[in-house]
């Protein structure tokens, strides 16, 4: 019976520090990926302002979702200013960590407006 309930205890208390360490995460700002910060963050941010900057809210020009694909096809074969980059610059898995970071990136701005 006590082997049961300290069982218990311990599943309750690993639950709530599960739950509130996803709180907390959900909280934060995402983390920039390396491959972002060197390749894309110097024209998708504020100063210089060379790329549109609603990337970062996953929408285009016009305020439309954005799909992964095409920011995915931008991204490796280029679409007017914004050059190719190819696969030996930016792997898949690298690609697929900046359209992860740009999808978190929107829900949090999107829960926390400035």
């Amino acid at each position: 019976m006590m082997t049961q309930l300290l069982r218990w205890a311990c599943l309750f208390i690993i639950g709530v520090c599960g739950l509130s360490t996803l709180a907390s995460a959900q909280q934060n700002e995402p983390l920039m990926p390396y491959t972002y910060a060197m390749y894309c963050h110097q024209c998708h941010s504020q100063e210089p302002g060379v790329g549109p900057l609603g990337i970062m809210d996953m929408k285009d020009k016009d305020g439309n979702l954005m799909h992964p694909e095409y920011i995915f096809g931008n991204v490796r074969f280029g679409f007017k200013a914004m050059p190719a980059f190819r696969n030996s610059e930016v792997s898949d898995q690298e690609m697929q960590e900046i359209v992860t970071y740009l999808k978190n990136l929107a829900t949090y701005r999107a829960a926390k407006p400035q």
